[in-house]
């Protein structure tokens, strides 16, 4: 977790001071994150998570879908399950990358590359209109790219206050 690109610390870090709450660590509606990165990012974010290996959500660990035979790394949250729990930010397994990367070009994301964010049977059909790729800056050098899936108040706010870049999804 030294490395710039897996600065998981610091994605937590600033994931909590965008979205948190200090002045209400209890909040009745928080910001709900995902990831399969479940230790340091919600440790260090205080954000409520949606461990999407299953590690620290029976849900998934009992019926998610089976992906593989690694340890610990054999199931995946559906796309059904992140729904129904409303998580607003997909974070999948962490992509922090340069700032100036581009690893987007032009005005939209496209709708295969939503893989991006350890998604598995996603129906187009159930992408809310409004999800949008969010590029989430960590420092001067660094950013991580989230799926911003269910609308919520706080990251609207931030979004349009932080002026943070976004991209719709495309088909």
């Amino acid at each position: 977790i030294e490395d710039p690109r897996d600065n998981w610390p610091r994605v937590g870090e600033v994931l909590g001071e965008l979205f948190g709450d200090a002045a209400d660590p209890v909040s009745v509606d928080p910001v709900m994150i995902a990831t399969t990165a479940a230790g340091a990012i919600p440790y260090y974010s205080q954000l409520p998570i949606v461990d999407m290996l299953g590690l620290n959500d029976r849900w998934v660990a009992r019926h998610g879908v089976v992906m593989g035979s690694r340890p610990g790394h054999t199931r995946r949250a559906d796309f059904d399950y992140l729904l129904e729990r409303r998580v607003n930010l997909v974070i999948g397994h962490p992509r922090v990358e340069p700032r100036d990367g581009g690893s987007i070009e032009g005005a939209s994301f496209p709708l295969h590359r939503l893989s991006w964010f350890y998604l598995v049977d996603v129906d187009p059909e159930r992408i809310p209109a409004t999800a949008r790729v969010v590029e989430i800056p960590l420092d001067t050098q660094y950013a991580v790219k989230v799926l911003y899936l269910v609308p919520h108040p706080r990251v609207e706010a931030v979004i349009e206050r932080a002026g943070l870049r976004h991209w719709r999804i495309s088909s």
